[in-house]
């Protein structure tokens, strides 16, 4: 009896044990069979597409077929499969015909940044025979194949999913995500590939540098939106008007570089970039209007002589500049002159570098006088170089090096930091005389650096000094940017409680709302406005303007650039009460004012003290 019933377990248990283990067997041998055939296949097709892509490559480098339709002729990838071009603006060629095919693989073309070659084919491509163990009882062959297979086909899924996954991922690091143009990093690396060609072959390359003119208009009263729409129609003109195998690239904000490959003169660029000018001869149209985009171009080529594509970059930068600069002209090219100027530049800022690290930069301080008594009521600081065998070096030559080199982060830094050690000083003993504020200039490029506030507030801190005697000096221009106001540094500086002043009012936007929009302690009438108040109605208009809002809203008036006894007289009948300028006392080094620290009364050179004599006399004040 218990021999029949083992007999009886036995029989049903064989054919599922059976069943389990020939499906583990069948399963194994699908997956090996159908990995090693697929990457067999992919590795055949992927050698034959690279194939392809190098003689692309050469097709568009030679200029034999600048129709990229062309450069397909005679080419193939193996049997069943067509082939087709694409780069960051689609497909722009295929030989497939009306075949209803699906991507098989793609494979960059050489020196040709963002254009692939894709090799197309029918979906069953990949579909070799498989072998079968077959070892299973109670289950037919073709339903384990169906399994295996079934298998072998989601893994298949999950691994071109992966890819794609990668593939997009490379390309989101290489493309600009507006316009969908090659991005910085991607263009230097193509341009180093590029020059090392030149050098083997002895071929040139043209470069230009574009900027758009008033772009920053739009940005500042159309909207961040609309600004993005005229990016993206600026990358779609120039896209649209170069050649194949040119390369357009977007470098950040609206400047934009196209290289085209093979240019060797001038002539041949300068007829390239009038190309492109014509295609912005009709207006954008944007959703506020048509807007007329005006590009300046700077032009240069490299050649096997060009140092670096850093350095031809430059070369072209400095080019666009000088088109910029100069009325009438839309483009410049990068000549010998300019290559001086840039090597001139270049020396300076690592002049300036060393300097800085040499302590070479130091503060020269300015007074802000009440008219009416000559009280000083507070110090304006400016960056000074004293440059060894060069004496001093004017602001206006290295602060713009400074801002191109990334220098202007690290001066900023130690303006804030001395200008707050020097204010400490001379407002030490609050018992010997009243606070004496110090003011400091700052860019709009300092505004916006993440840590401006920090770095405000660690100064403040280490000097000791009240926040409140700490002046922030902004222009016009910076005070009215969307992206500034919009920032919220100006909220967080009036919480660490250091005062805002508006400097250079009245010399682009002469905005009175300015004045009422922001907690200001100080208005700085231009020096424009001042040069002609004695003679000119119109300044006289203007300062009076700001001198009664200003007066309405508590903010103090000062009148900045006072060089003459006539501008002084004019600007006190018409209320101005607080001036500075060479006529009372230059910039001078912190040592030279002291004696501020004992009296805030400005010991006037003689000349000055009889104008301010007469005034006060003239008006019995």
């Amino acid at each position: 009896m218990r021999q029949r019933l083992w007999t009886t377990v036995v029989a049903f248990a064989a054919p599922t044990m059976s069943l389990l283990l020939g499906t583990m067997l069948t399963f194994g041998a699908v997956q090996l069979a159908a990995e090693a055939s697929d990457d067999a296949i992919r590795e055949e097709l992927d050698l034959r597409l690279r194939r392809v892509a190098d003689e692309v490559a050469t097709r568009l480098d030679s200029g034999v077929a600048p129709d990229t339709r062309a450069v397909l002729a005679g080419l193939d990838a193996g049997p069943d499969t067509a082939l087709a071009v694409r780069d960051e603006r689609g497909v722009l060629a295929d030989n497939s015909g009306d075949a209803r095919l699906g991507i098989l693989a793609d494979v960059a073309v050489p020196g040709h940044p963002g254009m692939v070659v894709i090799a197309l084919g029918p979906s069953s491509y990949f579909a070799a025979a498989l072998p079968v163990v077959v070892a299973a009882v109670g289950i037919s062959t073709t339903a384990l194949l169906s399994v295996g297979v079934g298998v072998w086909s989601l893994q298949s899924r999950r691994r071109k999913a992966v890819e794609q996954d990668l593939a997009h991922t490379y390309r989101a690091a290489r493309h600009d995500a507006l316009t969908g143009l090659v991005n910085r990093p991607h263009l230097m690396e193509w341009l180093d590939d590029q020059l090392a060609r030149c050098k083997e072959s002895g071929r040139s390359l043209g470069l230009v540098f574009i900027d758009v003119d008033r772009f920053k208009t739009v940005n500042d009263t159309m909207g961040h939106a609309v600004g993005d729409e005229l990016l993206k129609e600026v990358a779609r003109r120039l896209g649209a008007s170069v050649r194949g195998g040119d390369l357009v690239a977007r470098l950040a904000g609206d400047e934009f570089v196209v290289v085209f490959p093979g240019v060797a003169d001038a002539e041949t660029l300068v007829e390239l970039a009038e190309r492109m000018q014509a295609a912005f001869d009709p207006p954008v149209e944007l959703r506020t209007g048509p807007f007329y985009a005006g590009l300046s171009m700077g032009l240069a080529v490299g050649n096997a002589d060009t140092a670096s594509s850093l350095a031809l970059l430059e070369q072209a930068d400095a080019a666009m500049y000088v088109a910029k600069g100069t009325p009438g002209i839309r483009h410049a090219f990068f000549d010998e002159r300019l290559r001086a100027e840039a090597d001139s530049r270049q020396a300076l800022g690592d002049a300036l570098r060393a300097g800085l690290d040499a302590g070479e930069l130091v503060l020269h301080y300015q007074p802000v006088v009440a008219v009416n008594s000559g009280e000083v009521v507070a110090v304006e600081a400016f960056i000074r170089w004293i440059r060894p065998g060069h004496g001093i070096v004017s602001p206006g030559s290295f602060l713009p090096v400074a801002e191109d080199t990334g220098l202007i982060g690290a001066i900023g830094r130690m303006v804030v930091l001395e200008a707050c050690m020097q204010a400490a000083s001379w407002n030490g003993d609050p018992s010997v005389a009243p606070p004496l504020p110090v003011a400091i200039n700052v860019s709009e490029r300092q505004l916006l650096a993440p840590d401006f506030v920090q770095v405000v507030a660690r100064a403040v801190e280490t000097s000791r000094l009240p926040a409140g005697l700490l002046q922030i000096e902004i222009n016009e221009s910076t005070a009215a940017d969307k992206r500034v106001r919009s920032s919220g540094v100006f909220e967080q500086l009036t919480e660490l409680g250091v005062a805002l002043v508006v400097d250079d009012f009245g010399l682009r936007h002469g905005s009175l709302g300015l004045l009422k929009e922001l907690p200001l302690a100080a208005v700085k009438i231009h020096g424009s406005s001042v040069m002609d108040v004695a003679d000119s109605e119109r300044d006289q208009a203007v300062v009076e303007a700001v001198v009664n809002l200003a007066g309405v809203l508590g903010a103090l008036v000062v009148a900045e650039c006072v060089e003459t006894p006539e501008q002084l007289a004019m600007l006190r009948r018409l209320g101005v009460r607080h001036v500075q300028g060479h006529l009372l006392l230059p910039p001078a080094p912190g040592n030279e004012l002291d004696g501020l620290r004992r009296s805030r009364r400005l010991e006037l050179r003689h000349s000055t003290g009889m104008v301010l004599s007469a005034n006060v006399a003239r008006t019995g004040a």
